[in-house]
């Protein structure tokens, strides 16, 4: 026999508000994909996203 359970009590945790989530200083984030070799996968699934975030912020224009 299952027992379902209908929750119609109020919420312990406050519910996030629509839309995107914001970054830590409030800008708003833009999701695109790309496509990378598995080794470079690796290397951000091994150095994290955060690691990412500062390689990208602290990278320079490539010389002409």
């Amino acid at each position: 026999m299952n027992i379902w359970w209908h929750y119609n009590c109020r919420m312990t945790e406050a519910k996030r508000g629509p839309g995107r989530p914001k970054g830590p200083t409030g800008e708003a984030r833009e999701r695109r994909a790309m496509y990378l070799p598995a080794a470079l996968w690796a290397k951000i699934d091994l150095y994290g996203k955060d690691w990412l975030e500062r390689l990208i912020a602290n990278a320079k224009p490539p010389k002409e």
